[in-house]
């Protein structure tokens, strides 16, 4: 029975799909696994060609960043993309034999010599004898193992990738600042990202092909695998990598020099004597998480058509906080403990809490920019008819609108208590109380695009902008920051004695108006978050989720803007 091949369509959306690969040598094979999924994905192979039909979406992987064992394979999964064509690829899948042969224990060993060297005893495993040419060799017969692409795929094309990789600059760069008085201040981070840029046909530090600067291709294949070194060399385990800055004929650390803008950096007057080189180490000695790149790429990417981004971070062992035996017992720690949680437990934890709280600040300015233009753009793109005529001038609207979304996006979360931290609320009671206030935040201010509709939510939204100042605290804040600022500007100008001091008065007054404000804003979050008025808040949103029609909602909208 033969099957049929069928010829990929044109399709109307595209999927973004940036990844962030944690580091983790024990799970590298695990990670290795994930990443030649992503691969599949942009190829169209197996079931993605099916999720690709469905979706009527290419899908593409155009950001990456990764911490040693997780950034050799971020550059592994990008070297195979970038190297792969319609006609012929480089399978991402040839590559696992990386860590199933050559990260054997044993072949990373040293191998015993009876001369005796200055590099004896700097590493227990052999890093640039043996790992940096292993990987090397696995980029070179990647490139002559290239075979052609299977007839069945739907490959989706991109022009663009971005892959992040960390390293640890044992030197550091250092930076002088100035204070206000003029005083010079010495700063240093050792933190390093090498950052590689593929556009076609212009930037392609992944092709060995593409030599700019007379590099060899050799050059290339060495220089991504000094790069997996020094994302992944372990302090003891394996040696510092040194990089030169400024040697014209070494290309290899040219390249490194370059991705890494290490040249950027304050320098010794006197060269030493071995030159200016900088040494490193493992990526994840201070950034294993490196979230905050992909997050800050994916906001200048330019879209040509609809597009869906999502953000995807491999964590092979998550942390499970709550439920460990530390946790539970909450024992006083003894002096060793003391001493192993000060040197190697706290200091070297890494949150991503700052970062997912990012992407949630950008997801919710997203969703209030595309409700607010939606009021602008609809009276532009109407018929110039009576029934798409609305009850409230567009800048009203607009104005009106945007301040209910501040409000309740101060508001909602204290009446539902998202941030109250209990014992006894599950996980899936979290989820389902978060999952509910998306729901009711996107409900308060959706664009209604029926023209009656339209015309009952403008009503909806012009009754509660007429008492919005008696909840809308932070509003009368800051009109009153402002007005106090413009009061002293007026106090800085020549002017005769009696006007200074009526200025001053008036100061003096809006400031103990500023006080009274924010007590009115604690006692008036203390009553937001009181649990009766929470429950009955959970209450009236139950009673309407069994009704789903048009009617239930907008009575739902109505309710809940009476009750704030």
């Amino acid at each position: 029975m033969s099957s049929q091949n069928f010829r990929k369509p044109e399709f109307s959306r595209e999927l973004r799909l940036g990844l962030v690969v944690y580091g983790g040598v024990s799970l590298a094979i695990y990670m290795n696994g994930v990443c030649r999924e992503f691969y599949n994905a942009v190829r169209g192979r197996g079931i993605y060609k099916l999720v690709k039909a469905l979706t009527d979406s290419d899908i593409i992987v155009d950001i990456l960043s990764g911490t040693s064992a997780g950034g050799i394979n971020g550059v592994l999964l990008s070297y195979a993309l970038t190297n792969s064509s319609q006609d012929e690829v480089i399978d991402f899948e040839n590559f696992a034999q990386i860590w199933r042969e050559n990260g054997n224990i044993r072949k990373l060993m040293h191998k015993p010599s009876i001369s005796q060297s200055k590099n004896d005893g700097e590493s227990i495993l052999d890093g640039k004898g043996y790992y940096q040419d292993a990987l090397a060799k696995a980029f070179e017969q990647g490139q002559i193992n290239k075979k052609k692409a299977p007839s069945d795929e739907w490959v989706s094309s991109f022009n663009e990738l971005d892959l992040f990789v960390t390293g640890t600059d044992v030197v550091g760069r250092v930076d002088t600042v100035f204070d206000d008085t003029g005083r010079v201040i010495d700063l240093k981070d050792h933190r390093t990202i090498f950052h590689l840029k593929h556009r076609q046909g212009r930037k392609e530090p992944f092709n060995p092909n593409f030599n700019p600067n007379n590099s060899t291709v050799e050059d290339t294949y060495q220089a991504l695998a000094k790069l997996c070194r020094i994302t992944s060399c372990f302090p003891v385990a394996f040696p510092v990598v040194t990089v030169e800055l400024d040697n014209p004929s070494n290309q290899v650390d040219a390249k490194l020099v370059e991705w890494g803008i290490l040249k950027n950096r304050k320098l010794p007057e006197t060269p030493p004597t071995g030159g200016y080189q900088l040494h490193f180490v493992d990526g994840g000695v201070l950034d294993n998480r490196p979230f905050s790149y992909t997050i800050k790429e994916m906001y200048y990417r330019a879209d040509y058509y609809p597009v869906e981004r999502k953000l995807f971070y491999i964590d092979p062992s998550p942390d499970n906080f709550a439920g460990s035996q530390k946790f539970n017992q909450m024992a006083k720690p003894d002096v060793w403990e003391v001493i192993q949680e000060s040197l190697l437990g706290m200091p070297t934890y890494e949150s991503i809490s700052n970062d997912l709280g990012l992407i949630k600040d950008r997801n919710q300015k997203i969703q209030r920019y595309q409700s607010l233009l939606a009021d602008a753009e609809s009276p532009l793109f109407a018929k110039a008819d009576n029934s798409q005529q609305t009850t409230l001038p567009v800048e009203t609207g607009i104005y009106w609108r945007s301040r209910l979304i501040s409000l309740r996006d101060r508001t909602l979360p204290l009446v539902l208590r998202m941030s109250q931290v209990s014992s006894t609320k599950s996980y899936q009671e979290t989820l389902n109380n978060q999952v509910l206030l998306d729901k009711i935040a996107k409900l308060l201010t959706q664009h209604i695009t029926e023209p009656e509709k339209r015309k009952n939510n403008d009503i909806i939204i012009q009754d509660p902008s007429q008492q919005i100042s008696n909840i809308d605290i932070e509003y009368a804040l800051r009109k009153h920051f402002y007005i106090v600022k413009k009061v002293c500007q007026l106090m800085n100008q020549e002017q005769s004695l009696s006007e200074y001091k009526t200025l001053q008065s008036l100061a003096l007054r809006l400031g103990r108006h500023i006080k009274l404000l924010e007590v009115i804003k604690i006692a008036l979050t203390k009553l937001l978050t009181h649990p009766h008025i929470s429950q009955s808040f959970y209450d009236m949103i139950s009673s309407f989720q069994t009704n789903h029609s048009s009617k239930s909602t907008d009575n739902l909208r109505r309710e809940i803007y009476n009750r704030l």
